[in-house]
């Protein structure tokens, strides 16, 4: 409540307006946006963790921002193993060990500062016929606030043989 009063402020000054004037919508992705002709000219984002409170406010958008203080308990290898490109994995892994903590949490917000960027909140879970992983994934996108879909089978197919062999062959 108080990071969004602090951000109203921050773009009633931006804007020469009283924050309480200010009026919101949503855009395509659920993201908030400023209703009128401000909408074009002023974008913004906040995050917070913690007691930190981190604010955007430009000209040119979309903006997204996130803010991790990594204070979670957990190893980065599997989260990165199961969440990052090979690619990210593969270079988190290689780095020493004292480095890979802050390296995973770095790249961690930076992915998320993208998504909210472009009002992306939504994250669908395919296969829970099978349930592979589905409930731990679903139970870590709810605790990072992303509203989660459970999709029943993702690898439908158009006749009961072809359904069969998507999912006995889908790795």
């Amino acid at each position: 409540l108080i990071s969004r009063a602090t951000m109203n402020r921050l773009l009633g000054a931006r804007l020469g307006q009283d924050p309480q004037n200010l009026q919101f919508c949503s855009g395509p992705h659920g993201k908030p946006t400023l209703a009128g002709p401000e909408s074009d000219s002023c974008h913004f984002n906040l995050s917070h963790s913690g007691d930190w409170l981190v604010i955007a406010i430009g000209t040119r958008g979309p903006l997204g921002v996130d803010l991790e203080l990594g204070r979670r308990p957990r190893a980065p290898l599997p989260l990165a193993q199961r969440f990052f490109t090979a690619a990210e994995y593969q270079h988190l892994a290689g780095l020493p060990s004292a480095q890979q903590r802050s390296s995973f949490y770095r790249l961690w917000s930076r992915k998320e500062a993208v998504l909210k960027a472009h009002g992306i909140r939504t994250v669908l879970i395919g296969g829970t016929v099978t349930n592979w992983c589905c409930e731990s994934t679903a139970r870590d996108e709810m605790m990072l606030d992303y509203a989660t879909i459970m999709v029943d089978d993702a690898l439908a197919a158009v006749t009961d043989y072809e359904h069969v062999h998507s999912l006995n062959n889908w790795m």
